[in-house]
């Protein structure tokens, strides 16, 4: 500001979010802290940005002075946004280029009315469609689509069983106007907030994608010399024919992944399809490597390929053998009585195999659906938290489980990278 770069409210909001904001889904978040704190218009969990903005002090107190007499709407919030920061950001998006085409202006607080019941089946369901495919999909069909659709399954309005628009029969897309008939959006268009879920709720099919993208941060790399020929023959060249080997270092990115999942009793039946499914798109979307296996209560001399657990027995000596490149993620409640986790089973404990993986498997994360602030409760916690970081398994969690692991794998880089162009 001193050196006149930033203006106003625009140029603060645009180079903030230039400086805060380093994933799509932290776009939202951005704009209700900046206009809490600097507007005063708080938006409220579920609520529209214009909704916040007709109820704030701020647009009471500019319409009384610059716009009197005139009713709140849409184009009145837009010359109060354009007032107060002189350049609106482009909170409307693809809903407001989706007014003509719904035949009125999307609006998501529309409440659900009781006549509408007849609409309440649902007979499509794209949870497991990757949400950037459906938006991707979506604006396609805007710019295909040139009139209001009622029903159908491809475009976008109402009553049908396309993934877009509103009180249609399919569940897990994305809302565009209008009100919700099954509560189950995973984005509403024209809400600041990218994805509608909690980023610290348990797994489930509804905070599925925000998962997939924090995995979509787990990064591997080797290195490894090559012969750089060109290089080579260059330099030899300019010395006049003494050749001396240059080497040039080449970066691959290579991802391996292990799951150990605790399928072994009641209290992990909801998480595992979650778990399960999550990972194996994880490796359809980013081309992994991914092997499951399974065990109960606690890992001890063999875990399991299939789910049953009565065949395909993996011996945990020759999985520890695997390599330490590994990303290991174990899922399970820790909750298992103390003589399970510490009594010796043909010469070691189950606490032994756990340190031996620790050892084994530097890039090593445990995913606990149990409640955070219960952790304390449970003695046996507290013991595998002691050699194995433990994470929430929330979207949140695994954020901070590919973080860490990724923490490890930058200290390794640096202590073990080669020295390149080393003249022999």
């Amino acid at each position: 500001m001193s050196r006149g770069l930033i203006e106003d409210l625009g140029g603060l909001y645009t180079y903030g979010e230039r400086l805060v904001v380093k994933d799509a889904r932290e776009k939202g978040p951005y704009t209700v802290a900046f206009f809490a704190h600097f507007l005063d218009i708080h938006v409220a969990p579920g609520q529209a940005l214009d909704d916040a903005v007709i109820r704030s002090d701020a647009f009471y107190h500019w319409r009384m002075k610059y716009a009197s007499g005139k009713k709140p709407s849409p184009e009145l919030i837009d010359e109060f946004l354009e007032f107060v920061l002189r350049r609106r950001p482009d909170l409307r998006g693809l809903a407001a280029a989706l007014e003509e085409k719904m035949g009125h202006a999307p609006d998501i607080n529309v409440p659900f009315s009781p006549a509408d019941d007849e609409i309440l089946d649902v007979d499509t369901d794209h949870t497991d469609e990757e949400l950037e495919e459906l938006l991707r999909r979506m604006q396609q069909i805007a710019e295909e689509q040139n009139e209001v659709h009622n029903g159908g399954a491809k475009f976008i309005g109402t009553r049908g069983t396309s993934p877009y628009g509103h009180l249609g029969r399919s569940a897990g897309g994305i809302r565009v106007g209008g009100r919700s008939a099954h509560l189950s959006a995973r984005m509403v268009l024209n809400d600041p907030r990218y994805f509608p879920l909690e980023m610290n709720s348990i797994l489930s099919d509804n905070n599925m994608d925000a998962a997939l993208a924090a995995l979509k941060g787990v990064a591997e790399h080797s290195t490894h010399l090559e012969l750089d020929i060109e290089e080579t023959i260059r330099l030899g060249a300019k010395r006049r024919g003494l050749f001396l080997p240059q080497l040039r270092s080449e970066d691959e990115d290579r991802l391996n992944v292990l799951l150990l999942i605790d399928n072994g009793g009641f209290s992990m039946d909801p998480y595992i399809p979650a778990v399960r499914t999550l990972f194996q798109k994880m490796k359809t979307r980013f081309g992994h490597d991914l092997r499951i296996y399974y065990f109960h209560n606690i890992i001890d001399s063999t875990v399991h390929s299939d789910q049953a657990r009565t065949r395909e027995p993996v011996m945990m000596e020759s999985l520890l053998r695997e390599g330490e490149h590994h990303r290991v993620f174990i899922v399970g409640d820790a909750s298992m009585a103390p003589y399970e986790l510490h009594g010796a089973w043909m010469g070691k404990s189950g606490f032994d195999y756990l340190r031996e993986m620790a050892a084994a498997f530097p890039r090593l994360a445990w995913m606990n659906p149990v409640s955070e602030g219960a952790w304390g409760r449970t003695e046996t916690i507290d013991d595998i938290r002691t050699i194995i970081k433990m994470f929430p398994l929330t979207p949140r969690g695994i954020e901070k489980a590919v973080t860490h692991m990724n923490r490890i794998s930058a200290r390794k880089m640096e202590v073990q990278r080669p020295i390149v162009n080393k003249v022999y």
